[in-house]
C-alpha cells in the first residue's frame, strides 16, 4: 500500500535528516523495495 512505501521510505533515510538524497524505487511483483543513493551535496 502507498502508506507502506511511504514508512519504509522514511524508515530508510531517517539516518540521513537534513540532507537531500536520491532514493531509487522499485517495484517488482507488487512489492517495493527501497535503495537509497546517497548524494553527498548537503556535506
Amino acid at each position: 500500500s502507498p502508506k507502506k512505501v511511504g514508512d519504509d521510505i522514511a524508515k530508510a533515510t531517517g539516518d540521513w535528516k537534513g540532507l537531500r538524497i536520491t532514493v531509487k524505487l522499485t517495484i517488482q511483483n507488487r512489492q517495493a523495495q527501497v535503495t537509497l543513493r546517497g548524494n553527498l551535496y548537503g556535506l
